[in-house]
């Protein structure tokens, strides 16, 4: 039995979703739950479940993605895939192919050569895989092509893809890409297997009182033809199965998915798809929450950012958007107020940086005449790569202060850094590179000028090694080292050579962590961290503030 769930808020689906896993709960060990998510929202799936108010237990309900339920599965009869190839080992093999066929190859034998370009030929042999596309797909779809150009590089691809099976055969190993379409064998062997199952195919015997949970698809991509015969799959074995699709409504036939908002597209074409293809026994909608300003504006630029904001269009969406539960059940139909009429404005500008300078003057003048203040105030952009040096630079001219949510590298940070060069120093026998690496970092508290001093000492008299930079031989003014250099280096690499040796000593990784956390303490790191992020802030570099502050 299907169950398709479909809505339009993402969240409340998902949330929908999981109370329904944690009331199942109940039933366990009788019937199990398991949930299938895409493989990059499985932790924050678990975490959303962990976090529900009855605190269910992860014991009792499973969270993969396709890929790990068919490691599970296939692993229960003894059927574990073969050693699969890597990235490297795929590189290899397609590499080998190129040149081996180069008579064949019309068009991709003169690319073989060029960098990156096997690495997209093992981006689209994925493909393939993905969509059930072989190699016999190819050449008879060589056939019916039109287009010469076109008709040249599916034939290239189709001895491509016959060679890489081939090679695959030869050194017996095994696409990853493959794992999918061997649980969707091994779902459609049980389903033609006599009750009761013989061994080892009944230690799948529970999927029989089992319910799926699918969600987190249908949202930006459809199903994939073989996570399409996975479900159908489990559908001949399992218990129930319940799927959610953000769509606006379930179109009734092929030419009803365009009809609706494009941001809903994906959703609609995946639930056709579903209908097509299953036996879907239940439909059912997940109205949204009761909408806010926020909601209302978004579903405003979603539906007519091509269309002038006026208040007609305002009103006819607005008396047009589904309500909670609670206000769809009451029959007295109300006029809903207009409360975008005086902060939804659409402006046009010329250019970026007039857009940001308009922004920017916007801001100044809530801050300074309508008593706002600067946490309260978000900007979303579209291009984040050339917006936000755009930012940087005009809110600096302004005087705003600029929080940029994104993703950074703690790396560049002088404390990362210094950890960092100070394990280099260990790794490379005290090398030039690692040694002025850690001692440029700006945390140990020397002058540049005398650690120019020092670097050119050592460089002179090749130091640069374990046993001869702390050797007394080499301490003389006649050999360009005054004591007060000597006294700076002590002071500067001492700790660096103690620290070291006690960290070859320690056995366990959390035992290295703990020496290495208080000698960064004992060494004022942690207070001179402090004082440089109250530096960046007083400077109105809260970016890099925030930066530092993580880096710690």
């Amino acid at each position: 039995m299907v169950q398709l769930l479909y809505g339009t808020q993402r969240e409340r689906l998902r949330q929908d979703c999981l109370n329904q896993v944690a009331a199942h709960m109940h039933n366990w060990p009788d019937r199990r739950a398991v949930m299938l998510v895409p493989e990059q929202g499985k932790m924050e799936m678990e975490r959303d479940f962990l976090n529900l108010p009855d605190q269910p237990s992860l014991m009792m309900a499973d969270v993969l993605s396709f890929r790990r339920l068919a490691w599970r599965l296939l692993g229960e009869v003894g059927a574990q895939p073969r050693q699969t190839v890597d990235a490297v080992g795929q590189a290899i093999l397609i590499q080998r192919i190129l040149r081996r066929n180069q008579d064949e190859l019309r068009l991709f034998s003169q690319m073989a050569d060029r960098p990156g370009f096997v690495r997209h030929v093992a981006s689209v042999l994925g493909d393939f895989r993905r969509y059930q596309v072989n190699a016999e797909t190819l050449r008879q779809a060589a056939e019916t092509c039109g287009d010469d150009a076109l008709k040249v590089k599916i034939n290239d691809f189709a001895i491509i893809s016959a060679a890489y099976d081939q090679a695959l055969i030869e050194h017996d190993l095994g696409d990853s890409e493959d794992d999918l379409l061997r649980l969707s064998e091994l779902l459609n062997h049980l389903q033609s297997l006599a009750q009761p199952w013989p061994w080892p195919w009944n230690r799948l015997s529970w999927l029989r009182q089992t319910s799926f949970w699918i969600s987190g698809f249908g949202e930006l991509r459809s199903f994939t033809p073989q996570e399409m015969a996975i479900i159908a799959g489990l559908d001949r074995l399992a218990h129930e199965i319940h799927i959610t699709v953000a769509a606006d409504r379930l179109p009734a036939d092929r030419e009803g998915i365009q009809d609706g908002s494009d941001f809903f597209l994906p959703g609609r074409r995946t639930a056709w798809q579903l209908v097509a293809q299953l036996p879907v026994t239940r439909r059912r909608q997940i109205r949204p929450d009761q909408i806010n300003a926020g909601d209302l504006a978004g579903a405003l630029l979603i539906n007519h950012i091509r269309e002038p904001l006026s208040p007609e269009i305002i009103n006819s969406l607005a008396a047009g958007l589904p309500l909670s539960d609670d206000a769809a059940d009451q029959a007295a139909p109300r006029q809903m107020v207009n409360t975008l009429k005086d902060w939804l404005r659409l402006t046009r500008m010329t250019d970026p940086d007039q857009e940001i300078r308009w922004v920017a003057g916007e801001i100044r003048r809530l801050v300074q005449t309508e008593s706002y203040r600067y946490r309260d105030i978000v900007i979303a952009v579209c291009q984040p790569a050339s917006d936000y040096s755009r930012l940087r630079l005009i809110f600096r001219e302004y005087g705003l202060p600029v929080f940029l949510d994104a993703d950074r590298s703690l790396n560049g940070t002088p404390l990362m850094r210094l950890v960092i060069s100070l394990l280099d120093i260990e790794l490379t026998g005290w090398s030039r590179q690692a040694v002025m690496s850690y001692l440029r970092t700006g945390l140990p508290s020397a002058p540049p000028e005398a650690i120019d001093q020092l670097e050119n000492h050592w460089l002179a008299w090749n130091l640069f090694r374990s046993d001869r930079l702390f050797d007394a031989r080499y301490d003389t003014r006649e050999r360009g080292l005054t004591p007060e250099l000597a006294t700076l280096r002590d002071q500067l690499l001492l700790p660096v050579r103690d620290v070291l040796k006690q960290l070859r000593r320690a056995r366990a990784g959390t035992e290295k962590c703990r020496l290495l956390q208080a000698w960064l303490i004992q060494q004022g790191l942690d207070e001179k961290t402090r004082q440089r992020i109250d530096r960046l802030v007083q400077s109105g570099d809260m970016e890099n503030a925030v930066t530092l502050a993580q880096s710690w």
